[in-house]
Order: C-alpha cells, then structure tokens, then sequence
C-alpha cells in the first residue's frame, strides 16, 4: 500500500508530489532519491527550485517509464499516466548527507517510518535544525571516547561555542596533547564502526542515549548511526578542548582555525564570575527563585554590568578615543548599551556624547538592493548610506555643523532638518549598528581616533554539565519578544525570517568582532527565567503542522528547565533586558 507525500529536498521552496510504501524510513526515502528509484508526479518532478532558483530537478534527469529508467530494481506494475521516476543527481539534489526530516513541521530521525500522507522536508546541516542535530550527536560521541579513554571516573563539561565548536572541559582528569590525542582517535574508530545510537528512555524534554554500552541525557535528537558524524576535529584550547565541525555555510569543510581570543576571554571571565557565585546550572537559578531570592540574582547580575559598562567608558576616556563604534548581532542590546555607556561617559567628561545609528543611514527604501528571494536586504552594507556617512562622521570631526538624518520606516526614506548639530571640543561620537566595526564603514578615519566594542548576550549558565544554552537561542527569543511587544509580529514571523538574519550575521558581524577592543556580555544569569512568562504564550500560539512549530517546541522545552520570575517589577528600568520586556526608560 502506498501513501502521498509532498517532499521538499534540502533547501527547497518547491514542493514534489511522490508516491511511497507505507511504512518507508526517511533513509529509505533518501536512498530512492540517491538511487532515482523514487516515482513523482510529473507536473511536480520538474517545479522543484532551490532557494537560488535553479531547478532541482533536471528534465534530462527524469525517465518517463521504467525502462527509460535503466534501474534494476524497478517494478514493471503498472503506473500512473504522469508518473516519473527522479534520478536526481546526487551532487546537485542532495550535495551533502540528509541527517533527518521534518515530517507535518516535527523533527524525525532517519529511522522515521511514514505512515500516512505526510509534508516531508529533508534535512542537511545547512539546516539549524540538522546542524544542531549533528552537534548533538558529536557531543555523545566525544563524552562516550572520553569515558572510554580515561576512565569511567572521568567526564566533560560543555560548555559554549567557539572558534566554530565546542569549547569543553575534562573533569577528574588533568589534560594533556596526548588524551585529546587519543580521545579523537577513539572517536574515530566510534565513527568507523558505525554504531547504532539508541534512546532509551525520556524525561520531560531530556533524552538519555545509548552508544557502545554507556548512557548520556541530552536535550534534543542525535542522529540514528555514529557513520554519519564524519567531518570533527579535537584542539586543545586553554584549560579544555575544542570540539570543531563544519560550518552551515559548507557542510563538507571544517572550517580555517582562527583563535578568537577575545571572545574567549569573555566567556572565560564569566565563567570564574558564575562559578563564584555559584551560578553553573538552571537548578543553581531556579533554586534562588523558589526560594524567594530573586531580587539578590538580579542585583549582582546588574552590578556586574555596572562594572564592566563602567570600566569601558573609563578605558576610552583614559585612551581619548573620539569615536566609539558599537556592534553585535540581532538583539544584543546595542541601543540600551550605547545609552548606558553614553551616560557612563558623560558622567566622567561631563558632555554628553552624540549618538548616531547607522539605521539612520539606510538607503532610501526604492534604492535598497535586493536580495536571492527578490525581497529587500536590510542586512547587506550595500544596503547603507556609506558615502553620507562617512562624509558625516569626516565633517563632525572636523567641526563642521552637520544636518544627520532620521530614518523614516513608514515612508522608507531619510528625514532631514531634525538633528542639526556639531560636537564640542573632544565630544566623543558614539556610532552604533550591525556594520559599525567593518573598517570600510569608516575607512577614511584615522584608526587612532575609534575604540570598537562588540557585544553579544553570552550565555554560559547550562542545563547541566553536558546541555548548553545557545547563544542564538537567547537572542532570537529576546527579539521575539520585544518584536511582538513594539512591532506586533507574531512569534511565526519572526521564527520564519530568523534563518535570513542569521545569515546576514554571519557576513556582515562575526567577521569583524576580532577587531574589537572591549568585549561586553550583554546577557544577565536570570534573563531566561524572566523572559519565560513573556517567550511562553507567543510559542504557543504556534500551530502544530507548521514549518516554524519545531524550532518553537525547541524553544518551549528548552524553558521548561527554568523557573520564571513571575514579579519583574525588580528589574533596574534601565536593564538591558527592558530592551526586549519592556518597562524601561532607555
């Protein structure tokens, strides 16, 4: 008996109307892709594009009867009048290993059967979902090798994302080359064997695994056999090791090792201020929060911002940099930042700073370029004003009276005659935006006179010692957050447009936060406990059946491990956080 289904391959916005068995696995289903033994609907077969719109099937690849076909194993029963078989070229269609499916909007490993008619999405790790699947995976492959090396006493914290991996540490063990030496290679010879990866039991959203006879509880899905983690590499780093895997950009490579020692520091610094106050896991926050000592969490958690917004504003005084130029990626708090910095400023000059957002400087909405989807790029800084900017900043600088525009996002274009102005003798120049730090932004200014800060809201409070929080999991519920609050979008939308801001990220900030002379965490401890009453309703609101109800489950089960702050009315008005909850004054 065979059951419809509508397949979408890896990074496809066309769907394929297919017939399957009943009961076909996904690997099963990849398999007939791969083999072009999977039978479509004409009308359908020739309609599939990436999302560069290139076909992702070829007319001179589809075979319209089985022995057009020349494939063995097809059978000779008689078919639909509009059936074709897909000999879908793998290099093209499926250029890199299928991990898993979203089947009807949930994620499925490849062991997955399809019982009934069913939307099926293949996945490959240019995918988040698949990526962080794959991640997953690794991380029970490396905890399992480091047991089996050094000893059933020994274990592995994980801790946050690094130099495009895992930043870990051994625990009852003194690192040495030679244990990340011989971990690796026991993680090889996992990988070779091709071993199942079994789930033995669940609770809540954790899943305990199975793989060469030890068990690890891990918050999401692995893939079904350890053949598939084939691309990793071990570095020791610091007091730990670096797990390292393929960028989603380029699944087949690791990518160039660059030490971005900076961000290393920052998190390193927030580990030893965690551990002093006894802040490892959602158990140590929850714990505080049930017993009725919230207001003490968020106190220190604001201090310590206090401090460090402090220190940079002093490091910039004390060095005479006129302008100061602020980036990070979305929803960071770059504008509740800027202001707190700003005031630092002024409080130890005693002038208030200019503040300018490069948002100000958008290209008029008719001129903005266009990006792959035919859609307008905001994220692109080709998409900026550069010549009106940097000619801004020159004659700021210089002294000169200066008409700075405000961006109109109703009408899409630059207001002038609003912000007339000129800087005081040494008044400092605060510039603030997704681009600030890329030198060509501000190329004709001398170096000597720029101080570049990038922020992030880093998060290093785990689930527990082998479950990290990611910090693109915070960041994109913060703008879910403040989006619906001071825009209205629904949680759907700004899921769906997240993958887009994400890549543009990846081009237009990460690149450029090495240059920075000040890293700041914009993150507090407690931030996911007081984001949970405000992330939870929006994530239900997400229906079952939908591309984006996955990553919302993600989301829904990842809080669930931490206990709201019901009364946010002790969070400082002038918290980073109000950015996103609001309530603030910034």
């Amino acid at each position: 008996m065979s059951v419809k289904i509508e397949l979408y391959l890896p990074q496809s916005f066309e769907s394929i109307e297919a017939d399957v068995e009943q009961g076909t696995t996904i690997e099963a289903l990849v398999d007939k892709i791969r083999n072009g033994t999977l039978w479509a609907n004409a009308a359908t077969a020739s309609n599939a594009t990436s999302p560069d719109g290139v076909n992702n099937v070829d007319a001179a690849n589809i075979a319209t009867s089985p022995d057009a076909a020349n494939i063995a194993d097809i059978a000779t029963a008689t078919l639909p009048h509009d059936a074709v078989a897909l000999q879908v070229p793998p290099q093209q269609q499926l250029p890199y290993t299928v991990l898993a499916a979203k089947v009807n909007g949930r994620l499925k490993q490849l062991d997955y059967h399809i019982g009934s008619p069913a939307v099926v999405k293949l996945l490959d790790t240019r995918n988040s979902l698949a990526d962080r699947l794959y991640q997953n995976s690794l991380t029970l492959i490396y905890l399992v090798a480091v047991q089996k090396v050094l000893g059933t006493g020994s274990d592995a914290r994980i801790y946050n994302a690094l130099n495009r991996g895992l930043y870990t540490e051994l625990r009852h063990s003194l690192l040495a080359g030679k244990d990340a030496a011989a971990i690796y290679n026991h993680m090889r010879d996992i990988v070779a064997r091709n071993l199942p990866i079994t789930e033995i039991s669940r609770r809540g959203a954790m899943i305990e695994y199975g793989l060469d006879g030890l068990t690890f509880s891990l918050f999401g899905k692995t893939v079904t056999r350890t053949g598939y983690i084939e691309k990793f590499e071990l570095r020791p780093y610091e007091n730990g090791i670096l797990l390292r895997y393929p960028h989603q950009r380029d699944p087949d490579v690791l990518p160039a090792y660059y030490d971005d020692y900076k961000l290393g520091d920052a998190y390193s610094q927030l580990r030893s201020w965690l551990v002093k106050h006894g802040l490892n896991f959602a158990s140590d926050l929850n714990e505080i929060i049930v017993a009725g000592r919230e207001k003490d969490l968020i106190k220190i958690s604001e201090d310590i911002h206090r401090k460090w917004i402090s220190k940079i504003a002093t490091d910039i005084v004390i060095k005479s940099r006129q302008v100061v130029l602020i980036s990070g990626p979305s929803s960071s708090g770059k504008t509740t930042f800027s202001m707190r910095l700003m005031a630092q400023i002024e409080a130890l000059e005693g002038d208030v700073p200019l503040y300018i957002g490069t948002d100000d400087y958008f290209l008029d909405r008719k001129d903005t370029p266009r990006g792959p989807d035919g859609e307008p790029n905001y994220e692109g800084l080709e998409a900026i004003d550069r010549a009106m900017l940097a000619d801004h900043i020159a004659r700021l600088v210089a002294g000169e009276e200066v008409d700075l525009p405000t961006f109109d996002f109703i009408e899409g274009k630059k207001i002038f005659g609003k912000r007339i102005t000129k800087l005081h003798a040494d008044q400092v120049v605060v510039i603030e935006g997704i681009h600030a730090l890329n030198d060509s932004l501000t190329e004709q200014m001398d170096a000597s006179l720029k101080y570049r800060i990038y922020i992030s809201p880093l998060v290093q409070s785990g689930i527990d010692n082998h479950n990290r929080i990611p910090t693109t999991d915070l960041r994109l519920m913060r703008r879910m957050v403040r989006d619906h609050r001071t825009r209205g979008k629904s949680a759907a939308d700004t899921i769906h447009e997240w993958p887009k801001v994400r890549a543009g990220e990846e081009v237009n900030v990460f690149p450029y936060n090495a240059a920075a002379d000040a890293v700041f965490n914009t993150a507090s401890p407690y931030e996911l406990c007081a984001l949970k009453k405000y992330a939870i309703p929006l994530l239900e609101t997400i229906a079952e059946g939908t591309d984006e109800y996955q990553l919302a489950k993600n989301l829904r089960d990842m809080l669930s491990f931490f206990t709201p702050i019901v009364d946010d009315s002790v969070i400082p008005k002038n918290s980073i956080i109000r950015e996103f909850i609001g309530g603030g004054y910034i």
